[in-house]
């Protein structure tokens, strides 16, 4: 009997597997990491157009994510940022969309 065959071919049917959640946990904590720089963002964004910026100058300065500022009730503005990241897990793709989407909003109030 040959040990060493067996656990050659052990080791080859448990690699793929093994290979699939390493990249699947490296997937999500990228996902997890650009959501919360995006929160980030987003703080720092409301706080410049709240003093006033433009909103040509701030998408100048955050060319990565996609800034949309709509009016919300009457007082307020809402605003949506939309980041969109690779993965690189092969088929999770085709479960959560490839490239994934990000999306955060953050309610402020209009400039006086």
């Amino acid at each position: 009997m040959n040990k060493k065959g067996q656990a050659l071919i052990e080791f080859v049917l448990i690699l793929p597997i093994f290979l699939m959640i390493l990249f699947v946990i490296v997937d999500f904590g990228n996902l997890l990491y650009s959501k919360n720089k995006l929160q980030n963002q987003s703080t720092d964004i409301a706080r410049l157009i709240q003093n006033g910026e433009n909103l040509q100058e701030v998408s100048k300065n955050y060319s990565n994510v996609e800034i949309e500022v709509t009016s919300y009730q009457e007082d307020y503005q809402r605003i949506i940022l939309i980041e969109k990241i690779d993965l690189i897990t092969p088929f999770l793709d085709r479960i959560l969309g490839d490239p994934y989407q990000i999306k955060v909003e953050r309610v402020i109030a209009n400039a006086e």
